[in-house]
């Protein structure tokens, strides 16, 4: 499973399991060609999100239980950092920001509030039971 994704300046870092991998495109270009993996569109997930229930920012792309991603800054940024939400085992509240442990074992530190990442809870909580009501 892929715990988060990093951007460098010749491309992007990719941390699975204990493996770290390179890949020379764009956080948000590697994000775009997994969601047409699950057969959808980045632009298209967002606006229907946006339009059923209500998010306009920072909206979790949940792809599938093992897929679900979510960003510390604008999808835009340079130095964003996707993280695979469904790849946390536990966080952790620090002085200016929070610790992340993967099941992996893998730990990363992000400049990302508690109240934000709890923030991120709800809104997947939401898409989940949305996903469940169309899929069953």
């Amino acid at each position: 499973m892929i715990d988060y994704i990093i951007s460098h300046q010749d491309g992007i870092y990719i941390y699975q399991d204990n493996q770290v991998i390179f890949s020379k495109c764009s956080t948000l270009s590697w994000i775009k060609a997994l969601c047409k993996q699950f057969l959808i569109t980045y632009e298209g997930y967002l606006k229907a999100v946006s339009h059923t229930i209500g998010l306009k920012y920072k909206i979790p792309i949940f792809l599938s239980d093992s897929n679900i991603w979510i960003q510390t800054k604008r999808a835009k940024d340079y130095d964003n950092i996707w993280v695979n939400f469904a790849a946390i085992s536990k966080f952790e509240s620090q002085d200016l920001g929070i610790t992340v442990h993967f099941l992996s074992g893998n730990k990363l530190y992000l400049k990302l509030s508690l109240n934000s990442f709890k923030a991120y809870e709800k809104k997947i909580k939401e898409i989940a039971q949305i996903r469940v009501k169309h899929f069953h």
